[in-house]
């Protein structure tokens, strides 16, 4: 620009050359010196900007590999309870008496039982009550031969309920100790064919042999 304002832009005037030629200089070292601070400041974070491009590709990496891991396991279902078909039932069957507390082989004991609702009330079921014996396996598995291949239950194993509400199974049978089979014990399950009504589940039954001192309850 002329310093006369004789034009906007620079000038052959012998003043205005020798005023530019003089500030020109305080001029470019000032713009030389910001631009050689950006280059700087941009070098220094080069690295910290390196670190981060390489830390956000190894935690990509990584969540491909969970994802395909996860992907790779198979769904699991929760196996149904093998003695009850639903979660709730109207009624269930329980223990009024019995002599569960030393049981052994081919030596009848007897059981009874009784129906309840939900608030502990009796409840006569006209249907045939039966007694089942099975192993601790999981799942478990019904038995009806013991080892000899004879039957392994005899006895009362059916009963119907009497007009009290009982049903009495008077000599129950075991053929074979429990010590043969898996937790050395069985499981017997008294039920009804009625849909409403719970099984009793007696777990960790003990049968021992006639002649054995060693005592096992329940």
């Amino acid at each position: 620009m002329c310093l006369l304002g004789q034009a906007k832009k620079p000038c052959s005037h012998p003043d205005c050359i020798e005023y530019y030629s003089k500030t020109l200089p305080q001029v470019v070292p000032s713009i030389h010196t910001i631009t050689e601070s950006l280059i700087s400041s941009i070098l220094l974070r080069q690295p910290l900007l390196n670190s981060i491009f390489h830390t956000t590709q190894a935690l990509i990496s990584k969540a491909e590999d969970i994802q395909t891991v996860l992907s790779s396991i198979p769904q699991t279902t929760v196996s149904p309870h093998p003695f009850y078909d639903k979660n709730s039932y109207k009624n269930r069957i329980v223990l009024t008496s019995s002599e569960l507390t030393e049981i052994y082989k081919e030596k009848g004991f007897s059981l009874t039982i009784q129906v309840v609702d939900e608030d502990n009330n009796k409840v006569i079921i006209q249907d045939m009550f039966k007694i089942k014996l099975y192993t601790n396996d999981n799942p478990p598995k019904l038995l009806k031969l013991n080892i000899a291949s004879k039957k392994i239950l005899r006895g009362t194993l059916e009963g119907l309920m009497d007009q009290n509400g009982y049903v009495v199974f008077a000599n129950i049978v075991i053929n074979e100790v429990s010590s043969h089979y898996v937790k050395e014990s069985f499981i017997m399950a008294i039920e009804c064919d009625m849909p409403d009504v719970k099984p009793l589940i007696i777990e960790n039954l003990y049968v021992r042999a006639r002649n054995s001192k060693k005592n096992k309850s329940e």
